[in-house]
């Protein structure tokens, strides 16, 4: 039992040591990755986005929903650094109700096209912030 000031700064200082590096482990290098989605000036309501990467880089690919018009991917499964393509899918309501087997009746939706459709680039640099924001066009 430890029964002296210098004693307890000693114990404290490695209790502190021990904590500091359990966070010291090999780091898998992906980035958190955030970002804002909008569509002819107003935020995505809903759907998704992807994050594949370009030809010749070696990583994974990483997704999420879009909720909002905002899309949020945690380090774990965020990206490396790189160039990746990336795909929006977005929905939008039809104005028509149809029914669902689960929920009765729902409003329908459908694909939104875009202008910018194959044409969406980001590139993710290390030890910078991963947050995209994507301004896209709706084909009418």
């Amino acid at each position: 039992m430890v029964t002296n000031a210098k004693g307890w700064i000693k114990l404290v200082a490695l209790g502190l040591w021990v904590v500091g590096c359990l966070g010291c482990g090999k780091s898998s290098g992906r980035q958190a990755v955030t970002g804002v989605v909008t569509v002819d000036g107003k935020p995505l309501a809903s759907g998704s986005i992807n994050f594949q990467p370009a030809p010749g880089l070696k990583a994974p690919s990483a997704g999420a929903a879009i909720e909002n018009g905002r899309f949020s991917i945690p380090a774990d499964q965020g990206l490396l650094p790189g160039e990746y393509q990336v795909t929006i899918i977005g929905m939008q309501e039809t104005g028509r109700m149809v029914q669902d087997e689960q929920k009765g009746q729902v409003a329908e939706l459908a694909p939104i096209r875009f202008r910018e459709a194959g044409a969406l680039k980001a590139k993710v640099e290390p030890g910078k912030k991963a947050h995209f924001e994507f301004q896209l066009t709706s084909v009418k």
